[in-house]
């Protein structure tokens, strides 16, 4: 599903000049965590000056409980349904319960 999203946003923008808003600015935040180039150079040129909830420092953390808690629920629960866009699909198949 994630790969989906990401060519949906990546449609979007290219079709249009407008900045991303900030809703899109906050997948482009956690997808630049995951080291995802096009995000990384799309969040630094567009969204710097927002104040967004889903930072490197909020992924970070929950990366950390993902390896102490190995559930989703609970990271889900204490940082928000989409913290899960902060992982790439090594990080949940190596530290999510089977």
């Amino acid at each position: 599903m994630r790969p989906v999203v990401l060519l949906l946003l990546t449609l979007i923008w290219g079709c249009t000049q407008a900045p991303p808003t900030s809703k899109e600015c906050e997948v482009l935040s956690m997808h630049s965590f995951r080291g995802l180039p096009q995000a990384i150079n799309k969040y630094k040129k567009h969204c710097l000056k927002l104040k967004l909830h889903y930072t490197k420092k909020l992924c970070e953390k929950a990366l950390v409980d993902l390896v102490r808690f190995e559930d989703q629920n609970i990271l889900k629960k204490k940082y928000g349904e989409q913290i899960m866009e902060c992982f790439t699909v090594n990080d949940l198949e190596k530290f999510l319960k089977k």
